[in-house]
Order: C-alpha cells, then sequence, then structure tokens
C-alpha cells in the first residue's frame, strides 16, 4: 500500500463572475422596469387612489390647457383655493377664471407619477412658456376631497420659496 506524502487536494473552483456584466444585466432590468412602470402610469395613472389622483390632475391640465373656465371650475371644490407664485385665489369660479386668463402658460404636461398620502397627492408638471421658448418644471400639490380638488399649491423650482435656491435645469 503506498501512502502519499500529502493528502489529496480537491481543487473547487468558484464560478467566476463579471462585474461588468452583471451590472449591465441589472442596469438592464431595471431600465426596462422603470420603462414599463412609466408607460403604465401614464396609459392607466396606476391603480386605486394614485390612478383616480393622476386621472383627475390629467383632466384638469387638459382643460387649463385648453383655456376652459368652465371645466376647470367643475374639477375643483365650491371653496377650492389655489396658493401660486405667493398669491391667494379662493372659489371655483374664480379659479377657473383666473387660470383660463393667465397669460404666459401653454402644454401643461405631467411628467411624473402621481404620489398620494391621504387626501394630498404631489406630482411635476411642465408648461411651456408662450413664447415656446422654454419649457418650466413645477411641483405641484393637491388635497382632493370627494373626487374634487380643493386646494392646488404650486411651486416653481427656481422661484418659488423654499425652492427659490434651485437651478432649473
Amino acid at each position: 500500500m503506498t501512502t502519499y506524502p500529502h493528502p489529496h487536494r480537491l481543487h473547487l473552483h468558484r464560478p467566476r463572475v463579471n462585474p461588468w456584466l452583471v451590472t449591465a444585466v441589472v442596469s438592464a432590468a431595471a431600465l426596462i422596469g422603470l420603462g414599463t412602470w412609466v408607460i403604465v402610469d401614464r396609459t392607466t395613472g396606476g391603480g386605486g387612489t394614485a390612478g383616480d389622483a393622476a386621472a383627475l390632475i390629467d383632466e384638469f391640465n387638459a382643460a387649463v390647457n385648453r383655456n376652459d373656465a368652465t371645466a376647470i371650475a367643475a374639477l375643483l371644490t365650491r371653496n377650492a383655493v389655489l396658493h401660486q407664485r405667493g398669491d391667494s385665489v379662493a372659489g371655483a369660479t374664480t379659479i377657473g377664471k383666473v387660470i383660463a386668463t393667465q397669460a404666459g402658460t401653454k402644454n401643461l404636461e405631467r411628467i411624473a407619477p402621481v404620489a398620494v398620502s391621504g387626501e394630498y397627492a404631489t406630482t411635476f408638471i411642465r408648461f411651456r412658456a408662450m413664447s415656446g421658448i422654454e419649457d418650466w418644471p413645477q411641483l405641484q400639490v393637491f388635497q382632493i376631497k370627494d373626487g374634487k380638488i380643493a386646494r392646488i399649491w404650486g411651486f416653481l423650482l427656481g422661484e418659488t420659496p423654499p425652492f427659490a435656491n434651485i437651478a432649473r435645469s
């Protein structure tokens, strides 16, 4: 019987992982997931409360784009309040008239999913100045009661406090 001076070693190989390949696959999967999420949110408005809020906000933006004071007022509660650029306007009819006659905005478009917490919905919109030269992002917060908008806060990024020091992109 032969004895070996050293016991036989098992050669177990760890699988080799290419970190660049893993990064590429994970990034591609994340991009596909994000793209799908955005498409579904844009087409269906999400689901449940967020979907209802997204549909209401999109309908409101469409009425604003048409300068339709009656349609704007119909989406608001009777005693709704609009807070934007340091001013406040109250009453659905008054808000409808003010927004419909407001110079300087066209092409309102929701550019982010709607986040809902209780009766508050938040999203980003983009609007183009009537000159068509520049797009302006705005953070909007809506208070929604009984399927209608009760309050609207508009924060123009780069101008409205507390966002006055943020550079526009």
